[in-house]
């Protein structure tokens, strides 16, 4: 046997060898398949992830289209001295669906008026409803840097959260993941950033005495 025929043959073994690892990858797939599709618990976990992932893929896609459309109406701003952009703020630790959520509320609520009306028309929402939303949640407390001290927060409504929810998912036809929108979570927030303001506005006190001191040792 020539040594072009030992390559050849060896050449078929491993491809031999391919197919038969490719076939067994598939038949253990099929089997996994069907272990699930005999297993309600898993199918009702698996249909319930897909749904999961299409809100979050249709509010990550209304987001995009937000940036885009925003992008495609150039506006200056004279406070930023440039072009206004997509900027959302998001409602962190609540859930990814709900920061997404309320990431395309206030990029609409604080867009310039004559994007705002484009992205209202775009999403198929209320600006009342927007703004109700927003208020609802409130604000956590924060440490004022301009004034160098603690601002309170204001209030969460989670009964208008709530409604506004079920407003926000009829006009998007969706179905939020909401199950850390409840007052525990919500009070927890609040005493966290309370808890960080207040670590910061310690901070910056000590850094002002010690800048102080040594001031008047120079």
């Amino acid at each position: 046997m020539t040594i072009e025929e030992l390559k050849a043959q060896k050449e078929q073994m491993v491809e031999d060898n391919i197919r038969i690892v490719r076939a067994s990858l598939e038949l253990a797939r099929v089997r996994a398949e069907m272990r699930i599709l005999e297993n309600p618990n898993l199918v009702k976990a698996r249909v319930k992830a897909m749904l999961r992932q299409e809100v979050t893929d249709k509010l990550t896609s209304l987001n995009n289209q937000c940036e885009a459309l925003i992008a495609s109406m150039p506006i200056y701003s004279n406070r930023t001295k440039q072009e206004r952009k997509w900027n959302p703020s998001k409602q962190y630790g609540l859930g990814n669906q709900v920061a997404l959520l309320t990431g395309l509320l206030s990029g609409i609520q604080y867009s310039a008026a004559e994007h705002k009306i484009q992205l209202l028309a775009l999403t198929g929402l209320s600006e009342d409803v927007i703004e109700s939303t927003l208020e609802a949640f409130g604000s956590p407390a924060y440490y004022s840097n301009n004034y160098g001290i603690v601002i309170d927060e204001s209030p969460f409504d989670i009964d208008a959260i709530r409604d506004n929810v079920i407003l926000l998912e009829q006009a998007l036809n969706i179905t939020l993941d909401d199950s850390k929108l409840t007052p525990s979570f919500m009070r927890a927030k609040f005493i966290t950033a309370r808890s960080l303001a207040e670590k910061t506005a310690a901070s910056a006190a000590t850094t002002v005495s010690l800048s102080h001191q040594l001031v008047q040792i120079d």
